[in-house]
């Protein structure tokens, strides 16, 4: 028994000696990457230095992928002081807002786990997503015409891809909330309106996220 205890030890021993390093590796290499927050760099050094995952990893396959393609947008902004009251987001400040959040959100991720794999780095930075995307400014509150063009850079087998849908769902859930938010709270029976119509078509996107989706294919 003392021999089997002793031979445990030395077992365990042995495995802190050869994980620990290897979780430290990562996180110092993650910290390097801090740098890059803010830039489409960042995914580009997460996968050189701290994942591997390869072109279908999530740092390189949508990550650095889609925030390039994003970071090229330039969202007109509303020209009446009326339709901006309505659509108070501004877009090229919600998608510089997204891009940060959701590297800082990675980043806090690959600081502080304990188990790290492309699997697990890849639901993390999907289920970050959704409120992301709803963080001041909210994709909620941008107008009609740019949450459209948000969903036309998004290609066709995103489109069709059951995680992407579960965060359109999400985020449609999250939308119709701050929606109830801002109508309880509205004063202008006009805005009130135009509010409640606006809700009305998140919702239908919480309940049926393909409905959104056969829009954009007709588009």
């Amino acid at each position: 028994e003392t021999r089997l205890m002793r031979a445990m030890l030395s077992v365990f021993l042995g495995l802190s000696i050869f994980v620990s390093p290897v979780q430290a590796t990562a996180q110092n290499h993650a910290d390097t990457c801090s740098e890059y927050l803010g830039s489409c760099q960042y995914y580009q050094c997460i996968e050189d230095q701290v994942i591997g995952c390869g072109a279908g990893g999530y740092a390189i396959d949508f990550g650095g992928y889609y925030c390039n393609k994003f970071s090229e947008l330039d969202f007109k902004e509303p020209l009446y002081k009326l339709r901006a009251r309505l659509f108070p987001s501004q877009g090229n400040a919600w998608r510089d807002q997204v891009r940060s959040c959701l590297q800082v959100a990675m980043q806090h991720f690959l600081e502080d786990t304990d188990t790290l794999d492309c699997k697990s780095l890849q639901e993390f930075a999907f289920a970050s997503h959704p409120e992301c995307y709803t963080d001041q400014p909210s994709f909620c509150d941008l107008p009609p015409e740019s949450v459209l063009r948000v969903g036309l850079t998004l290609e066709l087998p995103e489109l069709t891809n059951p995680v992407v849908i579960q965060q359109m769902q999400d985020t449609a859930e999250i939308c119709v909330s701050q929606l109830d938010n801002r109508i309880n709270l509205e004063s202008s029976w006009w805005v009130t309106q135009e509010l409640n119509k606006v809700r009305s078509l998140w919702s239908l996107v919480a309940k049926d996220p393909l409905k959104l989706l056969e829009a954009f294919k007709k588009r």
